[in-house]
Order: C-alpha cells, then sequence, then structure tokens
C-alpha cells in the first residue's frame, strides 16, 4: 500500500495481488472503509491489482465463477462499486504475467542478398555508373 501526494492532497493506493485471500473485500472494507475517509483524499483512491496470470488460488467473487483475465477481472471488481464510489475510486488491473514462450516452429526466412550495381535497375533520372 501506497499514498501518493500533490500538496496537500493525497491518493492512497491499495495494491493486492490477483490471489490475495481479501481480493474482493480489500476495495470497500480497506481502501473505501479505512483510507479514503482521510480529508486529506478527498474521498479518492486506487484500487491496484496485479495478476499474475493463474487463476488456481484466487480466491471465488461473491458470485459467479472466477474471471478468466485481468479485464474481467477489472471489469467484476468496478460492479461492486456504487456510481459516487466509482467517480472518486479507480480500479486498476496491471497484467504482470510471464509472456508467452516464443513459438520454436517458426521459420526464419534468410535476408535477402543485397543487388549489386550492375544487377540494379537503374534509377530514372540519375545516370548510372
Amino acid at each position: 500500500d501506497m499514498r501518493i501526494a500533490c500538496g496537500d492532497f493525497q491518493i492512497p493506493v491499495e495494491i493486492k495481488r490477483h490471489c490475495h485471500p481479501r481480493l474482493w473485500s480489500a476495495l470497500r472494507n480497506q481502501l473505501i472503509a479505512r483510507y479514503t475517509t482521510d480529508p486529506a483524499t478527498g474521498g479518492c483512491g486506487i484500487y491496484l491489482v496485479l495478476w499474475f496470470g493463474e487463476t488456481a488460488g484466487m480466491p471465488p467473487p461473491p458470485s459467479g465463477s472466477r474471471p478468466d483475465g485481468p479485464d474481467e477481472l477489472k471489469a467484476r471488481l468496478e460492479e461492486e462499486l456504487t456510481q459516487d464510489e466509482a467517480r472518486r475510486v479507480s480500479v486498476r488491473v496491471l497484467d504482470v504475467s510471464a509472456p508467452a514462450p516464443a513459438s520454436t516452429s517458426r521459420r526464419r526466412l534468410a535476408p535477402e542478398p543485397k543487388a549489386s550495381a550492375a544487377t540494379r535497375a537503374p534509377t530514372p533520372g540519375i545516370p548510372s555508373t
């Protein structure tokens, strides 16, 4: 967790890993209930979730199935906010999962040989040497 400050204004940032046991409750019970109540925040805050890619170990949401990816997780967390909360609290899910391994079956194309001056087509308006 952290706070970002600019003068007297502060933004609390609640950070959770996508498989944290309180993933679904920390938005309301920590960020909104405890941190955005500080007058210096103006009721604003950021809920940042780090998505590591595996849904195994992810706590089940209050209703429905586990989200399949970071975009779906963001949408599901935003559904938990009232309209007023959504104006003051930003939900962000950062995909920090490892990239898929590159395919080893792709053929590499050999670079085309450069044309020599003798085989190159003449350029109009430029005398050949």
